[in-house]
């Protein structure tokens, strides 16, 4: 919303942050529907292995929580609907045709996570320029931790594939996107503020992939609860403090739910 001129309060941009919150636990809950049988050899306390769930249950709340977050695009007029649209099939694209690689998953869920960015763009007049530029970083940090997030599972000590290893290596670079947006269509100390902030984010994010010996499973975790500092970053330079102050805000509750989820990631 910020980058296409909007501003973070408006409320057609919550309407949609909450339908994209819906879009979410709809596409975590038909993942975990996707994966109940590998769940229940290796994560059997889940509450789909576990039967504190049923599947059943849990795949028709999917497609309710799915259809619902798409259906509050109607308040951004017609640009809404098919960026919403898109967003959920790229989700369920995720879920149900990624396939034993790394790569295809990659793709769906870094698309679903730039269609998804486009879904606060939606309310205005063109979808272009900066916007459009956002949701490409966006989709191809994404990308980068979605193959890296694929090899979670392997057995301890098993080396980690190449794949994962040149996708960490490429991740850092993603994270000067508001940096270079804002030098393109922003001003210079703009720019020089979000690369600061893409600095100190790829750090916190992958110094464990260039330790010695290196490690990967942290940067999953970190990439995905710091998303909300890289958008604000987004929101600083195209949206001013204020608003990015908001949207920083969001980071304790999203680690509050996190603890009190006890799931990792998710």
């Amino acid at each position: 919303a910020a980058c296409a001129g909007l501003s973070v309060f408006a409320p057609s941009t919550l309407v949609a942050a909450l339908g994209s919150a819906a879009i979410y636990a709809g596409g975590v809950a038909l993942n975990d529907v996707a994966d109940v049988e590998k769940d229940r050899a290796l994560h059997p306390e889940r509450p789909l292995p576990s039967g504190a769930v049923p599947v059943a249950e849990a795949r028709r709340g999917a497609w309710w929580l799915l259809a619902g977050g798409a259906a509050t695009a109607l308040i951004q007029g017609p640009t809404g609907v098919p960026i919403a649209v898109a967003t959920v099939a790229a989700v369920v694209a995720y879920d149900l045709l990624r396939g034993p690689g790394a790569l295809a998953g990659a793709l769906f869920l870094g698309a679903a996570r730039g269609f998804n960015l486009l879904r606060g763009a939606a309310g205005a007049d063109a979808l272009e320029g900066v916007a459009l530029y956002a949701a490409l970083f966006h989709a191809a940090l994404i990308a980068c931790v979605t193959v890296i997030s694929a090899h979670e599972d392997a057995p301890v000590g098993a080396p980690t594939p190449a794949e994962a290893r040149r996708a960490a290596r490429l991740l850092p670079a993603f994270y000067f996107g508001p940096a270079v947006l804002a030098l393109r269509f922003g001003g210079l100390l703009a720019a020089l503020l979000a690369a600061a902030g893409g600095v100190l984010l790829a750090v916190f994010a992958t110094r464990s992939a260039f330790e010695h010996p290196p490690r990967y499973a942290p940067i999953v975790p970190r990439a995905v609860f710091s998303l909300i500092l890289f958008d604000a970053l987004y929101v600083l330079v195209f949206g001013g403090p204020l608003q990015a102050l908001a949207v920083a805000a969001l980071l304790p509750a999203s680690l509050l739910l996190k603890r009190a989820l006890a799931q990792r990631g998710a």
